[in-house]
């Protein structure tokens, strides 16, 4: 039976909270990420590409100015992305906001994606209504698990 509701994996509290949704790791960044947090997801992405051998997808959810990571912070990010290459299906950042500090996040992330590089599909969204309109296609397409769009924006509404 397929999961309606996006379920708590793991979560290192003001930081960052980790959800399932199917095959589908929803990731909430409550404040700036910091190498251990991107190595607790990192464990939690090994135990899930070995339940869901297809693929995975991820999206995370960054909540507002929370601030760049660290160097360190950042090459964990990097070797992340590198040993979940042929686990990883797509992979969406939601990054709200203009300005300085959602241009500069964005402008990171884009420099982490291509130092992983890797084969998976990689995209920055402004709000979740892009991503819902971007990933069920794709991540079906890639794993062969499809998310309902709707029960995807309830899960992403749910866990912001």
């Amino acid at each position: 039976m397929p999961e309606r509701e996006p379920s708590l994996l793991d979560r290192e509290p003001g930081v960052v909270s980790l959800f399932a949704l199917e095959n589908i790791t929803l990731i909430v960044w409550h404040s700036q990420p910091t190498e251990q947090a991107v190595d607790r997801l990192h464990r939690v992405t090994e135990r899930r590409r070995r339940q869901y051998p297809k693929g995975l997808s991820v999206i995370h959810v960054v909540k507002g100015d929370i601030g760049l990571p660290d160097e360190r912070t950042r090459e964990a990010f990097v070797r992340l992305m590198k040993s979940s290459d042929g686990a990883l299906a797509c992979v969406a950042v939601i990054v709200g906001g203009a300005g300085f500090w959602a241009s500069a996040t964005r402008s990171l992330i884009t420099g982490l994606r291509v130092l992983a590089r890797g084969q998976f599909d990689m995209r920055l969204h402004g709000d979740i209504a892009e991503v819902t309109k971007w990933l069920p296609d794709k991540h079906a397409a890639r794993t062969g698990i499809h998310v309902d769009a709707a029960q995807l924006t309830d899960a992403l509404r749910a866990i912001e």
